[in-house]
């Protein structure tokens, strides 16, 4: 099996976990949710750490395979997730939607997009970094 297809299964198993986790933590029922989790809007760092995962790594899978726009793409796919798990949480549970979690929701995807952003450019700085001190290397050993 090539590399690239590798990659390809190992982020959609990811990515097939983090949307997993999301689905059943946003559709369990609010009795069996740990208290913990329903006090002081504490539930509201969960949404920004299930939806920065998820973000970040649609965003590495399309910058990686050089896909275009894939700011553009990572937010507006997984903003309509959250949008859609929201609408539907009171027609298939018992829990309300709540705008509040939509907006965390929407942090955590632009923290989740930031980041990989970020890496993408640790990556490219390195690999200048890398091609530069090499030509250096060659043009001092000849």
């Amino acid at each position: 099996m090539s590399t690239h297809k590798k990659i390809c299964l190992s982020v959609f198993g990811i990515t097939q976990i983090i949307v997993a986790g999301i689905l059943i933590v946003s559709f369990i029922p609010h009795e069996t949710i740990p208290h913990i989790f329903n006090t002081g809007g504490k539930d509201k760092v969960v949404h920004l750490i299930m939806y920065g995962a998820y973000s970040l790594v649609i965003a590495v899978f399309l910058w990686q395979f050089s896909v275009k726009r894939w700011t553009l793409i990572t937010f507006t796919a997984a903003s309509c997730m959250g949008i859609i798990v929201e609408f539907l949480q009171p027609l298939l549970s018992n829990r309300s939607s709540d705008i509040h979690d939509i907006v965390f929701n929407a942090i955590g995807i632009c923290l989740g997009v930031a980041s990989a952003y970020l890496y993408k450019q640790r990556r490219i700085i390195l690999q200048q970094l890398s091609f530069v001190f090499h030509r250096k290397s060659k043009s001092l050993a000849t």
